[in-house]
């Protein structure tokens, strides 16, 4: 009988150390997820409060300086640059100089497609895709066709960083008196982004409707 009460005690002690381990673990589970989510909500809080204080900080610079840090107009663009903004966008060029025959293209398909709807659906939406890549790519046209007849724009002032964490890689973005740049505007971004500090003085050369980056480097403030 005592061995079968202590047999009895042992199970039930068990099961409560079992209990309390399950949980400890679901707090911490609880906790954890419950940070993460803190830190995703605030992170960009967090950086939108910055670029306000640095926002207000180069609005009173600005008012002192009378602009000279601003985004302004500030050389000619080279031949080897208008030839590498034409190399970027030979899509648009060649979309913008052919648009009356893909526009009579788009409709023939949209024809014969819709007046064969029930039987090529996926043909359809394969249409649908390709139209609206064509589409996006022939908007950049009209940037591209300005930016070739336009002078680099200069903007100086404190760089915002910013890291977005991907699937498969981070992301990588520099805000500079409001105007947020990317890899996509300059491909040596993401090198550049670790050779500065939150905050340092940053200039950069830029063709304003593309935003294609020609010089980006750290300066030092003009005042």
């Amino acid at each position: 009988m005592c061995l079968i009460s202590f047999a009895t005690l042992r199970y039930f002690f068990f099961a409560i150390l079992l209990a309390y381990l399950r949980l400890k673990v679901l707090i911490i589970v609880v906790l954890t997820a419950s940070l993460a989510l803190v830190l995703f909500l605030a992170t960009p809080l967090l950086t939108a409060i910055k670029k306000r204080k640095v926002e207000k900080e180069e609005y009173q610079e600005t008012l002192v300086e009378g602009g000279i840090e601003e985004t302004r107009p500030s050389r000619d663009l080279t031949e080897k640059e208008k030839t590498e903004l034409t190399r970027l966008y030979r899509e648009s060029k060649l979309i913008g100089e052919n648009l009356v025959l893909i526009v009579i293209a788009f409709i023939l398909i949209d024809l014969v497609l819709i007046s064969l709807f029930l039987l090529n659906i996926p043909f359809l939406l394969f249409a649908i895709i390709l139209e609206g890549t064509a589409i996006s790519l022939g908007l950049k046209e009209r940037s591209r066709y300005l930016d070739l007849r336009s002078p680099a724009f200069r903007v100086q002032g404190k760089a915002i960083k910013e890291k977005i964490s991907g699937k498969r890689r981070d992301y990588y973005y520099l805000t500079i008196r409001k105007i947020k740049f990317s890899e996509e505007n300059y491909k040596d971004l993401s090198n550049f982004y670790f050779t500065i500090n939150d905050q340092d003085e940053v200039a950069v050369e830029y063709s304003p409707r593309t935003k294609h980056v020609w010089k980006m480097y750290k300066t030092q403030d003009l005042k």
